[in-house]
């Protein structure tokens, strides 16, 4: 029978903590999403302005480097929460356009031996941010171009692979560039 009422205590004391932990984070103003297909920030009272990401247009030969710039841009304003992401343009109160440029690669580390040590990638982006009412404004072209060295490899797949994480380390870095540009121009 003792064994039975210490259960029950334990299965009590389970509930309270369930209970208090949702209290918690409904306190916080955090809702879940449960649409896994549409990762869309949910804000508590309506807070923050919407802003729509369209997925931007590759002028680079690098295959789908546009859907990850786009993916780290709409990560980056999820990681920030000062907006909310909207889906649809036409119900956004700014929406972020434009094109990845085409991507240059350089040698800047040589060697007699191996030939090629490094290699550096530089990705640039033109973007504008468009207002409800048609306005446009250029992000700052200065801000939106990055470089990363990676390691070179005789091994053609590992040189794949090294450039693919330099290629997501300049696209974090240049979300992070845009939203501090976008944050300047709501700000006016």
């Amino acid at each position: 029978m003792s064994s039975l009422v210490h259960a029950n205590a334990h299965g009590g004391a389970r509930r309270v903590l369930a209970a208090a932990l949702g209290l918690l984070v409904s306190a916080c103003s955090y809702e879940l999403v449960r649409d896994a297909r549409a990762p869309v920030a949910r804000f508590a009272g309506g807070a923050g302005p919407r802003i729509a990401i369209v997925t931007l247009d590759n002028r680079s030969r690098e295959p789908g480097l546009e859907t990850l710039v786009t993916r780290t841009l709409r990560r980056e304003g999820l990681r920030r929460g000062a907006y909310r992401l909207e889906e649809d343009p036409a119900r956004a109160d700014w929406v972020v356009r434009g094109r990845v440029e085409p991507v240059t690669t350089t040698a800047p580390t040589l060697s007699s031996f191996v030939l090629v040590l490094e290699q550096s990638v530089t990705v640039s982006l033109s973007l504008e941010l468009e207002e409800r009412d048609g306005t446009r404004h250029p992000l700052p072209s200065d801000l939106l171009r990055e470089s990363e060295v990676f390691l070179a490899s005789a091994d053609l797949e590992v040189s794949r692979k090294n450039r693919r994480e330099a290629l997501r380390r300049v696209a974090a870095l240049l979300s992070e560039r845009v939203y501090d540009a976008i944050d300047a121009e709501v700000a006016r």
